[in-house]
């Protein structure tokens, strides 16, 4: 989808695809559908375990794959239980349910200490190139909260950004109503994505606490 020079779009919550933070940035991780729970099978030791909760615009989603075992039952697998955890934005055009972006900002495992943030934008995209968060959604002298983002990949279904969360830029959309992604289209037009801080503030502090307390 060729998005418009400078174009701003509206927000829906209600996430149904999944932003993971993979280690290392593996891009083949993100935008990845939710996986419906099944019944425990003679090969696995429990079903992935999920907890989502919405605050405003944004949705707090952990997951946690637990290992799989042999066929032989005496066989013990070493792999452990991985959990990852983020709030994330889905945003679309007014009148499409197709998201033309997602923002998330999580941490790959629940050791982790470093906030890492990551977008999913649509493919037609200057490479190289980076993607600014803007916390305010302003520019120039008057941007608050700026954050730059590195593009790790592209594929079919998005081109994917991510860093590491810098200090103030939680602060400043704690603060916010709105805040802005900027990228240059491969045409070399500035786009401009405003995002919604609403629940922002209550959803990052009910992700901290979460991964406090596992």
């Amino acid at each position: 989808m060729l998005l418009s020079t400078s174009r701003a779009f509206c927000r829906r919550s209600g996430l149904t695809l999944v932003l993971a933070l993979a280690v290392g940035g593996a891009p083949g991780t993100l935008l990845a559908q939710t996986p419906k729970a099944k019944p425990p099978t003679a090969s696995q030791v429990d079903a992935p375990q999920e907890t989502t909760a919405t605050y405003g615009d944004w949705v707090l989603h952990c997951a946690r794959s637990g290992p799989v075992a042999t066929a032989d039952a005496n066989t013990k697998t070493d792999a452990a239980p991985t959990t990852s955890c983020e709030v994330v934005q889905t945003i679309t055009t007014d009148g499409q349910t197709a998201p033309v972006a997602k923002l998330a900002f999580g941490y790959p495992t629940m050791e982790a200490e470093q906030l890492v943030v990551t977008a999913v934008l649509p493919v037609n995209v200057a490479l190289p190139g980076r993607v600014g968060l803007s916390g305010n959604g302003k520019a120039g002298d008057e941007e608050r909260g700026a954050q730059a983002l590195a593009w790790s990949a592209c594929l079919p279904g998005g081109c994917y950004a991510r860093a590491n969360v810098e200090a103030g830029v939680i602060d400043v959309a704690r603060k916010e109503k709105t805040g802005a992604l900027r990228f240059v289209s491969a045409q070399g037009q500035t786009v401009v994505i405003t995002l919604s801080w609403a629940g922002f503030a209550s959803a990052i502090t009910a992700l901290d606490a979460y991964v406090k307390a596992h």
